[in-house]
């Protein structure tokens, strides 16, 4: 996978911006310094026929005054030496705002392997980390997970019928059937 954490200098080398985004210490985000100048990433290898993730930490918009002030932003991708105009959209949101970091993602599928590199284009974008990563076929992660509190001595905790409550998402690219009983 491709990883960049922002919060390592080193890291963001990773990344061009011409500098016009910077480390901002107060929210603890990489943003733009409102040139509307993007950032794009070094080259990444992806391979044909596969499906990837672009996954990333932020928090769009910002607060001006005590108003919030809601982002749009897009994310390209295109081979390397190709005219960035021309690159895919693989991600765009508009009107976001949150007053928290939250963690998004969004697939795409590789059409030609070769040497990529991703664009993003935003003003009040706060970026913590982000990923690029190949889609497994299955990965299920456990979302919650609830059990009644024990109400016995650990002796007698387990005796009898207990009910425990989960919660699955499949990240994977192919379905997952299950059946418990």
């Amino acid at each position: 996978p491709y990883i960049t954490d922002f919060s390592d200098t080193a890291q963001t080398g990773n990344w061009i911006s011409e500098n016009h985004w910077y480390w901002d210490p107060t929210w603890g985000g990489y943003v733009s310094d409102a040139s509307h100048a993007p950032l794009v990433s070094r080259c990444v290898v992806l391979e044909e026929g596969e499906t990837y993730r672009f996954a990333m930490e932020y928090k769009p918009g910002a607060t001006l005054w005590g108003m919030p002030l809601p982002e749009t932003f897009t994310i390209r991708m295109g081979l390397s030496g190709t005219d960035r105009s021309d690159w895919h959209i693989i991600w765009t949101d508009t009107g976001a705002y949150e007053t928290e970091f939250i963690s998004g993602d969004t697939t795409f599928l590789c059409e030609q392997a070769g040497n990529y590199a991703f664009e993003i284009s935003s003003t009040n974008l706060f970026i913590k980390n982000i990923k690029v990563e190949e889609v497994l076929d299955y990965d299920l992660s456990l979302t919650s997970f609830s059990l009644p509190w024990a109400y016995r001595m650990p002796i007698d905790q387990m005796a009898g019928i207990h009910t425990a409550g989960t919660s699955v998402q499949n990240r994977g690219g192919l379905p997952v059937e299950a059946k418990v009983e």
